[in-house]
């Protein structure tokens, strides 16, 4: 006879995220450790009378909490100081934040490949044991349990992926992995690994090793309970002789996250930002540095330009303020990640492409966007006004050859705004089902049109066009419909001719 035992085991096992076993015994080796008379047999079902075998499910038991204990398993014994730095870092429980989950671990890996050029990973899982010997728990394999614990850290973990390429063509690939266990079938762990596509020289080896706390403060930053924070500059500071460019990737599946992915890119082709989570999503792309002989001051007058008008279009929209911040961090971060000019290079520079640019606004051309849910609550907490505010503003420089005749240039910024909110009366609390609220719609745009013409080795003209239109609309309904309707129109259109340099 073959009997399959079943107990509470396997439900307990099951609810710690465990892979329940089953214990299969011949009735041969078990009949002399069978019970002579048990108080509550199980239900007997002869399965083919000619064979005389029969299965027995036994009646689950109840399962004590103390029948398991907290397991922690490594993927690798070798215990160094990175493994020292999980342990710790998974020791702050599963309430722990993002950036207590990676405190350290991505500084730790590109110094260690930095020292020790070679390939490295280590994983560590915690997990519910069973230690009581019943007839399942007690025959479950050990290394099993780790095995299936460690492989589990991956399903539904947030993850890290830092690409670094050299200008020989080489590549280093940092990634971390940490899951709290919270999702079905996961496990509460951590997943480190780096690795290289060759060996690298020492100038490369010592570039990595620079970008270390770079990383480890971006991460800091980027994982911060409740509001991100953009911490990019030492990051993207790295020696370009030797460096070609980078890429950090961030992806976090667990929903209404203040942080659920990230990506910064940096390289010739220009650097990129962006960024989602509960209170919206932003991106920032810098198509190439800024000109070379655009100054710092030059630089930072229209950034701060530039921030004021931000601010002014999340005020008009009623945007989040958390999301508008992170939105301006990463527009002057990535602005201010300006490489150096080549030896050379601003000494080279024409008394004509000197006046053009003192012309121009100083910046590399863009393109950056930021969107967003927002409420607003009263002194009691009740949600009085929703609404969604969509921002986009961008840079572009065109140059036009005359032949001999010179040159025409262009630089155009455009602006936009649109924004929508619903708010209650009087400060009550917003009931949308009843139809009783107010609608406001805000549509703005801005163009600003710089053109410059050129004739031999000067500049024969130049001029700023800028167009504005605004347009706010408000409608009160009553029950669902519009018993007042109101137009704010506004808008102006001038143009000024710029003093040659």
């Amino acid at each position: 006879m073959t009997s399959i035992s079943s107990t509470g085991a396997s439900f307990a096992a099951s609810a710690a995220g465990m892979r329940p076993t089953v214990s299969v015994r011949s009735s041969a080796t078990t009949a002399a450790a069978a019970p002579a008379a048990p108080a509550d047999p199980g239900t007997q079902v002869t399965l083919g009378q000619s064979t005389g075998s029969s299965v027995i499910y036994a009646k689950p038991q109840p399962v004590e909490l103390g029948q398991f204990r907290l397991t922690r398993a490594w993927a690798s014994q070798d215990r160094d100081d990175i493994s020292t730095l999980m342990a710790r870092n998974l020791g702050l429980g599963p309430s722990a934040s993002l950036a207590d989950r990676w405190r350290g671990l991505g500084g730790a890996l590109l110094s260690r490949f930095a020292a020790t050029p070679s390939d490295y990973q280590q994983t560590v899982a915690e997990y519910q044991a069973p230690t009581a010997a019943d007839s399942v728990a007690g025959s479950a394999d050990a290394q099993a349990l780790d095995k299936s614990a460690l492989s589990d850290v991956s399903v539904g973990a947030a993850t890290v992926s830092l690409k670094i390429r050299t200008q020989s063509g080489q590549t280093v690939e940092l990634r971390i992995a940490t899951n709290d266990g919270s999702e079905a079938g996961s496990s509460s762990g951590l997943r480190v690994e780096v690795k290289s596509s060759g060996t690298l020289s020492k100038a490369e080896s010592a570039a990595i090793a620079q970008l270390a706390d770079g990383l480890d403060e971006a991460l800091e930053g980027l994982g911060k309970p409740g509001k991100p924070q953009l911490e990019l500059g030492k990051l993207m500071d790295f020696d370009r002789s030797v460096l070609s460019g980078l890429d950090l990737d961030i992806k976090n599946p667990k929903p209404s996250q203040p942080l659920s992915s990230f990506s910064l890119h940096v390289g010739a082709d220009g650097r990129s930002v962006a960024m989602k989570g509960a209170a919206g999503e932003l991106a920032v792309n810098l198509e190439s540095d800024a000109p070379v002989g655009a100054s710092a001051s030059q630089r930072q007058s229209a950034l701060d330009q530039h921030l004021k008008r931000f601010d002014a279009a999340a005020q008009r929209g009623r945007a989040d303020a958390a999301l508008v911040d992170m939105f301006k961090s990463a527009f002057s971060q990535l602005h201010n990640a300006q490489a150096p000019a080549a030896p050379g290079a601003i000494v080279a520079l024409s008394g004509l492409e000197r006046s053009v640019q003192s012309l121009q606004s100083g910046l590399a051309d863009f393109q950056a966007s930021f969107s967003g849910d927002f409420e607003n609550t009263n002194e009691f907490g009740a949600v009085t006004e929703i609404g969604r505010a969509e921002y986009q503003v961008g840079q572009k420089t065109t140059r036009q050859s005359r032949g001999r005749e010179g040159e025409s240039i262009a630089q155009v910024v455009t602006e936009s705004l649109n924004a929508e909110s619903k708010k209650a009366r009087n400060r009550s609390m917003l009931d949308l089902q009843s139809g009783n609220y107010d609608l406001t719609k805000v549509q703005d745009s801005r163009t600003i049109t710089t053109l410059i013409e050129t004739a031999g080795k000067q500049v024969t003209g130049a001029l700023r066009k800028t167009q504005e239109r605004q347009m706010q609309t408000w409608d009160q309904l009553v029950e669902h419909r519009t018993q007042q309707h109101r137009e704010t129109p506004g808008g102006r259109s001038f143009t000024e001719q710029l003093a040659l340099r």
